[in-house]
């Protein structure tokens, strides 16, 4: 049987794999015959697909396996079984201390303003921007905004 009565036929490796599984006892007979008919392309076709399905099985493995290295969870399915589920991957930077720094910052712009006092405050900024780059960034980050002059003012009540 040629290429083109093989393919008249309707068949492919796929039906030809199924049906050379099925049979382990012929196996060998199997091998000849489709050796002979196809020119050995079954064989390669057929270690080629169980390569790639055993090289998708071990990325899975292996992505599942990473994972579960972060952390997991045990669970009983419904059925009795144990099951591992990875946990979720927390920040390496807690929400309530990132929190806990801008509130810091804040109160201090608030000390600075209170104690220099808003025209001198306004100055060394205003002196700080003439700097390099750097300096620049830290005149644009320390400008006075309305939740500083807030606090400022009510720093103020209590201090004075």
């Amino acid at each position: 049987m040629d290429d083109a009565n093989f393919k008249k036929t309707g068949l492919n490796c796929g039906h030809l794999q199924e049906f050379y599984g099925f049979l382990p006892r012929f196996r060998h007979i199997l091998n000849l015959r489709f050796t002979e008919l196809i020119g050995g392309r079954f064989s390669e076709a057929a270690m080629t697909t169980k390569h790639l399905e055993f090289d998708q099985r071990v990325t899975r493995l292996v992505k599942k396996h990473d994972k579960l290295s972060r952390g997991y969870r045990t669970t009983m399915r419904s059925d009795g079984l144990v099951v591992m589920k990875p946990q979720r991957v927390r920040s390496g930077i807690p929400a309530k201390f990132l929190l806990l720094c801008i509130l810091g910052f804040i109160g201090f712009k608030a000390l600075l303003l209170t104690h220099l006092g808003a025209g001198a405050y306004e100055n060394r900024v205003a002196s700080l921007s003439e700097g390099t780059s750097v300096e620049k960034a830290g005149a644009w980050i320390m400008q006075a905004d309305p939740v500083s002059e807030f606090a400022a003012s009510q720093l103020a009540k209590i201090w004075y």
